[in-house]
């Protein structure tokens, strides 16, 4: 038999027999080692909210390769009295297995956009005036940040101000490992969605929130924050995966309870089974909704 690694399953120990009317072949332990350590090369790729889906597939895949090995080398023995038509078949099958882990793994490399919405308030019919004169985006970037939850930029992708102004994660696999980046689709900011936020707490605290162009515009109490902190990350578990926000802003003006220069700090998490573009936008948007509530009781002095 040909030197190894084989596609062999790494998760027996026993050889594998394959037993025909006129001869067996047997794996050994060495070749799956070596099958082993080929698998877990790629499989660190994978995120690990997606790991228990993939180690499935991967482990079919497995185990038809196998058997298609197995046969095709007792076909070329000159036994017929199978039907062949069988390997073809289980070469279809591994393609498809295949072809499933592939789409996977696939989508943790690179770049994913993922559109979220800010809390979106109405303007109370009465109240104190309030205008938003800047809310700039201040976060730090990480090249090789030590943790998940600090901002960082895929160094093979575009990483100038534009992408960081729109970045608001950063997929990882189940070992920890930085993959691609989570951003804002084009023409939507953090900062942008921020100040959304912020607006709606202060409409919600009984403020009229007015922009260029309003009447009311220069007679508007002025309103600057700073966006110290806003990332999101998953954590993995043994059965489950954590979703995670974190922001930090820092906010300045003279508005009923804000005197003067005031932090704003905001941490919320959520239990996931696994990971897709739908699990980040849910946990951003459920931070925006925390700095919108954070904003109000500061505000009104709670």
């Amino acid at each position: 038999m040909p030197a190894g690694p084989f596609f062999i399953r790494p998760d027996s120990t026993e050889p594998c027999e394959w037993k025909t009317s006129k001869m067996m072949f047997a794996f050994s332990s060495s070749h799956r080692r070596d099958t082993a350590a080929a698998c877990e090369s790629w499989l660190h790729i994978i995120p690990r909210g997606q790991f228990g889906i993939v180690q499935r597939v991967t482990r079919c895949s497995i185990r038809l390769a196998e058997r298609l090995y197995c046969q095709a080398l007792w076909l070329q023995s000159g036994d017929r009295d199978n039907q062949p038509g069988e390997t073809f078949m289980m070469s279809g099958r591994i393609a498809f297995y295949m072809c499933a882990v592939a789409a996977v793994t696939g989508c943790a490399l690179g770049r994913g956009t993922v559109d979220v919405s800010a809390p979106q308030g109405t303007n109370p019919t009465t109240g104190k005036y309030v205008r938003f004169d800047s809310v700039q985006d201040k976060r730090t970037f990480t090249v090789a940040p030590r943790s998940a939850d600090m901002a960082s930029l895929d160094p093979d992708e575009d990483s100038s101000d534009a992408s960081k102004a729109r970045a608001i994660g950063r997929k990882r696999n189940g070992y920890g490992k930085a993959l691609g980046d989570v951003v804002l689709p084009e023409g939507k900011t953090v900062s942008g969605l921020v100040e959304s936020a912020l607006a709606t707490g202060f409409q919600q605290a009984g403020y009229v929130v007015v922009t260029q162009g309003d009447p009311n515009f220069a007679a508007a109490t002025p309103v600057t924050a700073q966006v110290i902190d806003f990332w999101a990350w998953f954590q993995p578990g043994f059965w489950s995966v954590t979703a995670n926000h974190k922001s930090e802003l820092q906010l300045s003006g003279n508005v009923g309870a804000l005197q003067g220069s005031q932090t704003v700090k905001t941490r919320v998490n959520e239990s996931k089974h696994a990971v897709d573009s739908d699990d980040w936008r849910e946990i951003v948007e459920k931070g925006l909704a925390a700095i919108t509530l954070q904003t109000k009781d500061l505000v009104s002095g709670k």
